[in-house]
């Protein structure tokens, strides 16, 4: 690709002149917004400051746009619109959390609205992004509705604490994720249910033609949290399911099934199936023989059950079990 071109994001570290000599390329800062933005922002939220305090909020801020809006807000709404005073209790906190702009995050989200609250927790509960109806369907199990749940959406956007994709969907900031995760429900049945919900969700969009790998990944983890080996069996039978990174996470679910004598035998063949290639994926001979070993056992039990598909999976173990143990 003649006309590519790579732009490497990473933290400042010592080697990096190291790395860019060996590179030949050239390092570029990101330094955030210069004392002037910064002024101009404080002063648009009516919390005007003088020199001194901007590049002490810069210092606080890293000068990143995030930061400097969020505080420029929480300058307004909490500290009577002085920008020094807030910064004297940003400085005054640092003991209690690793940075200044944690705490900033952390006033911002004490000082939403619990629509807006729950809005985020929902957003930080899918992971992936989501559309605005897939959004609203997911808030109804968390008591919120459709008018609420746009209103929360509005007011993340006003704190900058949300993000658009290209393709119209809707996200958290990374920054805010694990802040948001703090006011997802904590009820046990509650969050059942947004699982199961969240799961249907991402299924009908993935039947529907939007099978983006981060939404596969997500159905699949959230089909073995709440056990709906169901659908979790199927997708597991298929050879693009261990193409997939996030395959051999789910060796203590498909394990689970294969243990299950009360289970289908059917269930438990897809899974000792399943389990039998991660071991051949993995190179592990002895684990592959073992499971090859149970998937026969219950084949002799079951034989009369199985069709076409499920001989010629067996048929397959054996031969690698074959080739592993040699003439």
């Amino acid at each position: 690709m003649p006309t590519a071109r790579l732009v490497l994001l990473g933290q400042p570290r010592p080697d990096q002149t190291t790395l860019t000599a060996h590179l030949g390329i050239t390092a570029e800062s990101l330094n955030g917004w210069n004392a002037d933005r910064v002024a101009q922002v404080l002063a648009d939220a009516g919390a005007p400051a003088d020199a001194a305090t901007v590049v002490r909020l810069i210092t606080l801020t890293g000068g990143l746009p995030l930061y400097v809006r969020n505080a420029a807000l929480l300058a307004q709404n909490h500290y009577a619109h002085d920008t020094a005073r807030m910064c004297q209790a940003l400085t005054d906190r640092q003991h209690t959390a690793p940075t200044a702009q944690d705490l900033i995050l952390e006033e911002t989200f004490e000082g939403l609205a619990p629509h807006a609250q729950t809005t985020a927790s929902l957003l930080a509960l899918a992971e992936i992004p989501l559309a605005e109806d897939e959004l609203s369907r997911l808030s109804q199990d968390a008591g919120l509705g459709p008018k609420d749940c746009a209103r929360g959406l509005r007011t993340l956007g006003g704190f900058g604490i949300l993000q658009r994709t290209g393709d119209g969907l809707t996200t958290l900031h990374d920054a805010t994720r694990a802040l948001a995760t703090d006011y997802i429900p904590h009820h046990a049945d509650t969050q059942h249910q947004l699982d199961l919900t969240l799961s249907a969700i991402l299924h009908d969009s993935l039947t529907s033609g939007s099978a983006s790998p981060g939404r596969l990944a997500r159905w699949a983890r959230l089909l073995a949290r709440t056990e709906q080996t169901d659908q979790l069996l199927p997708f597991a039978s298929h050879d693009y399911f261990f193409d997939q990174p996030f395959a051999v996470d789910f060796k203590p679910t498909l394990q689970m099934v294969a243990d299950d004598h009360a289970a289908r035998p059917i269930d438990r063949f897809d899974a000792l199936n399943a389990l039998a290639t991660l071991a051949l994926d993995a190179d592990d001979a002895a684990a592959h023989k073992q499971l090859t070993g149970e998937l026969t056992a219950l084949a002799d039990i079951h034989h009369e059950d199985w069709e076409i598909r499920e001989t010629v999976v067996l048929a397959g173990h054996q031969m690698h079990q074959h080739a592993y143990d040699g003439p």
